[in-house]
């Protein structure tokens, strides 16, 4: 996230990128709120420039954002825990929406939790059919 702010920023000329950057990509840790966060420092450096530069940070931050949650996590996710993308993003739905943000954080290993213990019990079924 710090290296693609920065290198965003320093595309839209935005002045002091490197402190920026380190913000976005600090505030990264903090879920849901921290990318937020992030984007107001760069917008408020932007603004001196021109408003419509701060509005480009701003849509700078949110396409950063995006493409981090629909494309890097469910492909972290799937090399860390090794869920389909797609199951990981529907997990992350389900969990957000019946739980909020513990449902989020948790959707992914509980889903991961149910794909062990199904391969067993077919395993198990399996070897009990032989």
């Amino acid at each position: 996230m710090g290296l693609a702010a920065y290198v965003g920023l320093t595309i839209l000329g935005v002045g002091f990128t490197i402190p920026l950057a380190i913000i976005a990509g600090v505030l990264e840790c903090v879920p849901t709120v921290g990318p937020i966060i992030a984007a107001i420092p760069s917008m408020i450096v932007a603004s001196t420039s021109s408003l419509f530069l701060a509005l480009l940070v701003a849509g700078l931050h949110t396409l950063i954002q995006q493409l981090e949650n629909n494309f890097l996590v469910p492909l972290v996710m799937k090399k860390a825990v090794g869920i389909n993308p797609l199951v990981t993003i529907m997990a992350l739905l389900v969990g957000g929406k019946m739980l909020g943000l513990i449902g989020a954080f948790l959707a992914v290993p509980i889903v991961g939790v149910i794909m062990i213990v199904g391969e067993e019990i077919m395993r198990a079924v399996y070897d009990a059919a032989d």
